[in-house]
């Protein structure tokens, strides 16, 4: 009898202290900027690298990404680009860290180089 009642002991002690454990919903997800990066915003900024840096050949210039860096929305924000264009010999240099500012429609400031 000792030999059932000890074991029956140790599991009811184990199992009393367990509790379900309440579900907390989701977090959230952080909050994002206002409204999507526009076609019109990536080709202003991109025509303001184009007009204003220097570059072998300006038109072989290309947005390979873009996304707002930060809060950013129809009236402007930072627009971070990695762009890409052609040397002297016609190949791709790779991308590189582009940055302007946009206020309504137009540049106000930009980074480059990184």
């Amino acid at each position: 009898m000792k030999m059932i009642a000890l074991p029956l002991t140790l599991t009811l002690i184990a199992t009393a202290g367990c509790a379900p454990v309440p579900t907390t919903p989701a977090a959230p997800p952080p909050p994002g900027p206002e409204a999507p990066l526009t076609q019109a915003q990536i080709d202003i900024c991109l025509n303001y690298a184009k007009t204003n840096l220097q570059w072998k050949d300006r038109e072989s210039l290309r947005v390979e990404e873009a996304r707002w860096n930060g809060p950013g929305g129809p009236n402007g924000g930072q627009v971070l680009m990695m762009i890409n264009g052609k040397n002297a010999y016609g190949g791709y240099v790779g991308q590189q860290h582009f940055m302007c500012g946009l206020i309504g429609s137009a540049v106000a400031w930009h980074i480059y180089p990184w």
